[in-house]
């Protein structure tokens, strides 16, 4: 592998590296305000709204996003206050990419003022609730099957040592995250890193399984919101 090929192959990456915003789950004194970023449940609610339901059920609170509080903020996330997302209690989507409300739900909140602390319901309470921290990174890069728009860097591609140095220098973070690019675990699917949102990863503190080890992608198509998932 000549090093201009490697040069020119990564100074095209680089272009495509984004920002995003990392969650730290635990580890801290939970804050007094409520109306923060949570995992696995002690949401805010308007008083009113009944706790989301699916096909099976009550649904799992898994992951509040004070928007605020984010260091970096997708445009997805202009206008809006606090995002939700629920899961379905017994199973995962089969059918993926799988719509807003087909065995999860993401709910968008352009005002948290009114809402208020809501106890889980204990048939939905199978997680274990965390805040989060935010951290921000810069340097988030897409996996080596979205790194290449076309052919132009094949020469490089084809090089037995190619993807090892490609991991060397890149990384997906595989935390839960805002922004960046999805660190798919199998190969890249649809709709894909130009429409990725946020990422929910397994956890262990709040006893938060994705199939093996596995994540949650959330996507944005044309003001639909999008779900995937893979694991090990």
């Amino acid at each position: 592998m000549t090093d201009l090929l490697k040069q020119q192959a990564f100074e095209a990456v680089d272009r495509k590296l984004r920002p995003v915003s990392i969650a730290e789950i635990g580890g801290f004194r939970p804050p007094a305000e409520p109306r923060t970023s949570w995992f696995g449940g002690k949401f805010v609610l308007p008083p009113a709204e009944s706790w989301p339901v699916s096909k099976n059920g009550l649904m799992i609170p898994l992951l509040q996003v004070a928007v605020e509080e984010l260091p970096y903020k997708p445009p997805q996330f202009e206008g809006i206050a606090m995002v939700q997302v629920f899961v379905d209690a017994k199973e995962l989507p089969l059918n993926l990419p799988a719509k807003n409300g087909e065995g999860w739900q993401l709910i968008v909140r352009t005002d948290s003022s009114g809402l208020e602390p809501r106890a889980t319901p204990p048939e939905a309470a199978l997680l274990r609730p965390f805040p989060i921290r935010w951290s921000r990174a810069e340097n988030d890069a897409p996996s080596w099957d979205e790194a290449w728009d076309d052919r132009q860097h094949e020469k490089f591609m084809r090089r037995p040592s190619a993807g090892d140095a490609y991991s060397r220098k890149y990384q997906s973070h595989p935390f839960t995250k805002i922004g960046g690019w999805p660190a798919w675990i199998q190969s890249a699917v649809e709709p894909g890193g130009k429409h990725f949102v946020l990422q929910i990863a397994s956890a262990e503190k709040p006893r938060w399984m994705v199939g093996d080890n596995g994540n949650l992608y959330v996507f944005e198509v044309e003001g639909e919101w999008l779900l995937q998932w893979d694991c090990y």
